[in-house]
């Protein structure tokens, strides 16, 4: 069934996920949006994607009004937690999280590098050439 996106759908979507309206309209759709776009399908699906890309959600899911939407693949995360913590209860935490490392990517002036698999080998790395572990340090591991 092919069914047109609607903007209150995709706020009760999007607030089963843990993102309250108030927040979509003021984090993740463009400054020029206001409610008066909610009616036009074209500016909806545009809308659409401007939430996808900010919060890191997977853009197919987002568009498809009669499934789930789901969080761009990563690999597997590893939160440290407290005991009987729901992985599921995590996904906001870890999709929010991977959407800022991209911005924080974007943010290095070097070019990104296959990245160790060892973190202690990272840190000893940044601190050959840096006094401490910060972002710049990073980016010129990276």
């Amino acid at each position: 069934m092919n069914q047109t996106l609607e903007m209150p759908t995709l706020y009760t979507r999007l607030s089963k996920m843990g993102f309250p309206p108030k927040f979509i309209r003021e984090k993740a759709l463009p400054e020029w949006w206001n409610s008066d776009l909610e009616e036009n399908p074209v500016a909806v699906m545009e809308a659409a994607g401007y939430i996808s890309k900010r919060l890191g959600l997977d853009i197919a899911s987002v568009f498809n009004p009669n499934v789930p939407i789901k969080f761009k693949k990563v690999k597997s995360p590893k939160f440290k937690k407290r005991q009987n913590t729901d992985e599921q209860s995590l996904l906001v935490a870890q999709g929010l999280a991977t959407r800022i490392a991209e911005i924080a990517g974007y943010a290095c002036k070097y070019p990104v590098n296959e990245l160790a698999a060892d973190a202690s080998q990272i840190r000893k790395t940044i601190l050959k050439n840096n006094p401490w572990v910060d972002l710049e340090g990073k980016c010129q591991v990276l």
